[in-house]
């Protein structure tokens, strides 16, 4: 009970300040027509890991459902991710991963417009290589993934396993979206790790962009 009371406080201090540090950066945007998807039909954002700060702050208020680990660390991102107006489902592929992939198919199949996020090289990596969930949940829903990558012009990385982004105030921001990628409802076997690879290559590619928008990668 301490723990639950301690995180709701402590997330609501967190969401505040990453609202006022958020806010000062100077985000451009790259393929915006293609989040325009959503007024279409929901779909599936699917960012790396290394951009998790961001992403919980970048779909704020859109009424979504992202999945968050099952972990008691876990408790700190759902709780940020609810601060800021979206959902959680609880699992990851190490914990709870089958579960909370049903509930979130069941979710995002209600029609009634909710979208999905998606961090598919979470809970620990390797970095920039997907686990299986997300184009599960794509071959599932029959939605659409559409690959977000975020970056900085200046930015401090967190020494873990996927260099997690921070960018610092006031700095130049992107965010690139990339083409919906769409998998077919009755892939399995080679042709579905085939479609996951290509994903991969997908995500990375619009990653790889918004790394050179300034330069980097």
């Amino acid at each position: 009970m301490w723990f639950r009371l301690l995180v709701y406080q402590l997330t609501a201090l967190g969401a505040a300040l990453l609202w006022c540090w958020f806010k000062t950066l100077r985000v451009e945007t790259v393929g915006e027509e293609h989040d325009s998807l959503r007024s279409e039909q929901p779909a599936v954002y699917a960012t790396w890991h290394r951009g998790m700060l961001y992403s919980v702050y970048h779909w704020r208020r859109k009424r979504g459902y992202m999945m968050a680990s099952a972990s008691k660390d876990g408790e700190w991102a759902a709780g940020l991710i609810e601060r800021f107006g979206n959902g959680t489902v609880r699992g990851s592929s190490s914990r709870g991963g089958r579960s909370a992939l049903n509930e979130l198919v069941t979710k995002l199949s209600a029609g009634d417009g909710t979208s999905g996020g998606f961090l598919p090289d979470a809970p620990r990596g390797p970095p920039r290589v997907s686990k299986p969930g997300i184009v599960v949940l794509a071959k599932r829903t029959g939605l659409p993934i559409v690959p977000v990558a975020f970056a900085a012009k200046r930015c401090w990385r967190l020494r873990n396993w996927d260099g997690t982004i921070l960018p610092k105030p006031f700095s130049r921001f992107v965010v690139v979206y990339g083409e919906p990628f769409h998998v077919e409802q009755d892939l399995d076997g080679a042709a579905f790790d085939a479609r996951r690879e290509a994903f991969d290559r997908a995500l990375n590619a619009v990653t790889d962009q918004a790394d050179a928008h300034f330069g980097q990668g």
